[in-house]
Order: structure tokens, then sequence, then C-alpha cells
């Protein structure tokens, strides 16, 4: 904006006027008026090229810091707002490395307020590779940029920057242990609802391996499971006692999620695989009572149902209408959503 290129350049308001009209006139400029709120920006990318490229190192460092303070005075001025990304963007170009990662991620919380999640994922990448190491928030960073990737249906990306989270900073006590675990969890499921299925499968088996647990060798093991655990549906029920999360055991609330993973991701691939997952999942979702997980469980559940046809019609409908009645008591978009 022209009130920015006025403070950055230390002109005079009749200077300022005089410079605008002689590089539009010459076609090496365009501006929207001559208001203080107006833009001014290069005729075409190839005139900013041109002048930038005989800028010497100094000279560019020096006006990019200009032009970030300018655009902060106006920010202040103007109650806080900012366009974050163009003050990183600034900073980085005067060499302020943690000013610039400052804003790359604020441009990049924006972002996904606004459901641009790829855009939010360019960000933090930006701001990532100013990290110096071992910072104290790369770790938590990274799960962002993965969490951006993943709601951009990004998986592969999403699943190495969850993977690149726990290597980068292991987790300390049990707390940092199922913490490790939740992140390779997502990951395995961000592999394989992306189709990356042989990466997929072997985080799976990790994260299945530390809880106890394990794919099934052969097709026949997986329906003898299967069998065995709808067997226990039939005699138990859909009935449960609700507790709130933090009343439960973590440990099992981390099986229940990685049987989500594993009947989400099998789903698509292994249905008989998928299936005794998901049922594993319902049974231990209905022990522990926590509502939201129940509400998965159940709405995944009369998917699976649903596969058999028409002769699974009422029974798909039963328990479609208890996962409704279980959302919709919750208010969870998610679990509506399923």
């Amino acid at each position: 904006v022209l009130a920015a290129a006025l403070r950055a350049g230390g002109f005079a308001p009749a200077e300022l006027e005089w410079c605008t009209a002689a590089l539009c006139n010459s076609r090496l400029a365009l501006s929207g008026g001559m208001r203080p709120g107006d833009t001014i920006e290069p005729y075409h990318d190839r005139v900013r090229e041109t002048v930038v490229a005989r800028l010497e190192p100094k000279v560019r460092v020096d006006w990019h810091r200009r032009l970030a303070v300018a655009f902060e005075e106006l920010s202040a001025a103007d109650r806080g707002t900012v366009d974050a990304e163009l003050l990183a963007v600034h900073w980085r170009g005067a060499g302020e490395r943690e000013r610039a990662r400052h804003y790359f991620f604020r441009a990049a919380g924006e972002a996904e307020q606004v459901l641009a999640f790829g855009r939010a994922a360019r960000l933090y990448r930006l701001g990532l590779e100013l990290s110096g190491e071992g910072a104290a928030d790369t770790r938590a960073l990274r799960v962002k940029l993965g969490d951006a990737l993943a709601n951009a249906g990004r998986g592969g990306e999403a699943a190495a920057a969850y993977l690149a989270a726990v290597a980068d900073q292991a987790g300390a006590g049990d707390d940092g242990r199922r913490e490790d675990l939740e992140l390779q969890r997502r990951a395995a499921e961000q592999y394989l609802r992306s189709g990356y299925f042989d990466e997929g499968l072997r985080a799976l088996a990790t994260v299945l391996e530390s809880v106890g647990m394990s794919i099934p060798k052969t097709p026949m093991r997986a329906l003898l499971s299967l069998l065995l655990r709808r067997a226990q549906i039939g005699l138990r029920g859909l009935a449960f006692k609700a507790r709130p999360a933090s009343e439960i055991d973590a440990d099992a609330l981390i099986r229940i999620d990685i049987c989500w993973t594993a009947s989400i991701g099998f789903g698509m691939a292994d249905l008989v695989r998928g299936n005794d997952f998901q049922t594993r999942q319902l049974l231990l979702a209905l022990r522990a009572g926590e509502p939201y997980r129940v509400a998965k469980a159940l709405a995944v559940e009369a998917g699976y149902l649903g596969t058999i046809g028409k002769p699974g019609l009422r029974n798909t409908g039963r328990v479609l209408g208890a996962a409704r009645a279980v959302a919709e008591r919750l208010q969870h978009p998610h679990a509506l959503g399923l």
C-alpha cells in the first residue's frame, strides 16, 4: 500500500505522488489511486525481478527491513490488523529468522481457521525451515503440519510429518510414550487412507505390537477372530455406561483408537480384517463407555453391516439409530458427520 511505501521510503507525500505517477505512466507500475490505502505494484513480475536482481544484497536486506517495520507500524495504527505472511516474508528477507518464524506460524494458524489447509501446510513448512536445531516447539509444529496436510487430503505427506515429529523429539515417560504412539497411529491411518498400503501396514503393525495386538496372519484367522467377537457382541448387546475420557485408562483409549485406524484402513482393501478390527473396536468402546468413541464405533459398525445387503437392513438401521442417538446427545461435529 502507498502508506507503507511512504514510511519505508522516507518520501514526502508530494514526492511519492510524483514518483507513482511517473512509474505508472512509464508502464513500470500499477496503482489503484493516490490514497494511503491504495496499492502500488510492479506492472509485471519481470519488472520486479529485474529491479530486485540489480540490488546489492545489503541494500535488499535493508529494504526488506524498512518494509517490515513500515507494515508493523501500520498494523499497530490499524488496531492490530496485519498480513502475517507479508510480514514473515519481509522479516525473513531482513535476516530476522525468529520474527519471520513467528509470523509464518501465525499466518498458518489464520489459514487453518478459514479451512485453507493447503496454504497452512505451506506456511508451516516455511516456518519450520527457519527453526533452529532443537527448538522446543518443533515437535508440536510438525504435528500441526501433519494435521494441516491430513485435512488437505495429502495423507502420505501428513504421515511423514507425524513420523518426523516422533523422530525429532521422542516423548519422555508414560505420557510421552502415549503421545508417540498416537502420532504413529495417525501416520498409519493417513498412509492407509491415501493408498500407501505397504507403508501403512508396517506402521500399523508397529503400533499394534506396542499394545500387545497384531494383524491376523491369514484370512482364516481373521475370519475366526471376527466370528468369535461377533458372538460376544450378540451376547452383550450395544448397551454401555457413559463415562468421560478422564475417568478411563489412557491405554484403553489408545487401543480403541488403534482399532479404529485398522478398521478404516483395511475397510477398502481387506473387508474381513477390517471387519475384525471394527468388531474389536466396538467391543472395547462399549466396555470403556467413552461416548464419542462409542458413536464412532457404532457408525462404522452400521457401514460394515450394510455390506451384507438387504438381509441386514433391519440390523443396520438399529445400529445406525443407536449411533445417531449418541452423536446427537454429544453434539460432536465429527460424530454427527459419521
